[in-house]
């Protein structure tokens, strides 16, 4: 996946909002390559599906472009779930990189081959029946998102509003789009999807030209 150079504004409630540019972003994708996530790449320990426990928040961006970048897998984990759930090999809390093993406790490994096309895993909603692990591959992900990029002719100086959940599929649109173009990505806490009057007020003043 083609990932270009972008920016990230953060907004936190209350007011200490941060901002990203495009160099300070990747200097914490190198230090979490280097530092963190190196077990993924070993010969011994290649592969598999990273369960990710994070808040959305800009170091989250930083986590997913480095895990695209060495083509690891990833999903999104709720606070009362656990990895185990979702057959995951690694789960990351946003500080450590945890290995784990089938446990035999009757879990289902999620099976991602070594060379596996799969970008990320997210839930079904279980609105016709139990809930399902879905894995996307980038070749379903990719002509997706090229197909938005031309479809509202986005780029690198649009403002890309990110509020949906991440444990829905819209929210990777928004964050693959910023990546896509160039775009500066506006991370919106989940607070405010509840309070119209703070979602207002954050796009008085951000201004974002892309809106799901």
């Amino acid at each position: 996946m083609r990932i270009s150079e972008f920016s990230i504004d953060e907004v936190r409630l209350p007011g200490d909002d941060v901002h990203l540019s495009c160099h300070q972003i990747r200097q914490v994708i190198s230090s979490l390559k280097q530092q963190v996530f190196t077990a993924l790449t070993t010969t011994t320990t290649t592969g598999g599906l990273v369960a990710i426990r994070m808040e959305r928040s800009a170091k989250l961006i930083c986590v997913i472009v480095a895990l695209l970048e060495i083509r690891v897998p990833f999903i999104f984990l709720r606070d009362y779930e656990d990895q185990a759930s979702v057959g995951a090999d690694w789960l990351f809390d946003g500080k450590e990189l945890t290995k784990f093993s089938c446990n035999g406790s009757g879990d289902q490994p999620v099976d991602v081959p070594e060379e596996s096309d799969i970008c990320y895993f997210i839930r079904t909603s279980g609105t016709t029946g139990m809930q399902k692990l879905i894995g996307v591959p980038y070749s379903c992900i990719e002509p997706n998102i090229e197909d938005f990029r031309e479809r509202f002719s986005l780029c690198s100086e649009d403002v890309i509003l990110c509020s949906t959940s991440v444990f829905f599929d819209p929210s990777i649109v928004e964050i693959f789009l910023a990546l896509s173009c160039g775009s500066r990505l506006l991370l919106v806490p989940d607070k405010a999807r509840s309070h119209p009057h703070l979602l207002s007020d954050i796009l008085r003043r951000y201004k974002p030209t892309f809106v799901q």
